[in-house]
């Protein structure tokens, strides 16, 4: 797993995100606990890059976790 994570940032760090800067910054989410800890982590990205967006859902999908 540590070798594609490697392989995977370096790769998309020096190639694909610079030949899709529309997509904008990339956020890596360590996925190395519960689900439940990831979908979090994952919620919080998504709200603190579009909040306006993404609160209101990841609010609701909070309670339901």
């Amino acid at each position: 797993h540590a070798r594609v994570r490697d392989a995977f940032d370096l790769a998309l760090s020096a190639t694909w995100q610079a030949r899709h800067p529309e997509v904008g910054p990339v956020t890596a989410v360590a996925a190395d606990t519960a689900v439940e800890a990831v979908t979090v982590r994952c919620l919080e990205a998504l709200v603190t890059r579009w909040p306006q967006q993404f609160a209101a859902a990841a609010s609701a999908a909070l309670q339901r976790l």
